[in-house]
């Protein structure tokens, strides 16, 4: 999986971490293994994810 080895600030900006209404993602460390993979690509992908995965909408 390539977040095993990236390193991605994720920072709540309206409402707690725990219950989050939005938030800000941003690549500190590309993966190790796929150093060269396009940052917004990388981070298009983790959001697309987490959305999926819980059910939010996206800005």
């Amino acid at each position: 999986m390539i977040y095993q080895s990236a390193i991605l600030m994720i920072t709540a900006t309206e409402g707690q971490t725990t219950a989050a209404r939005a938030f800000d993602a941003a690549l500190w460390e590309p993966p190790v293994e796929d150093f060269d993979r396009d940052p917004v690509d990388l981070l298009t992908t983790f959001i697309d994810e987490l959305v999926a995965t819980t059910g939010a909408s996206r800005r």
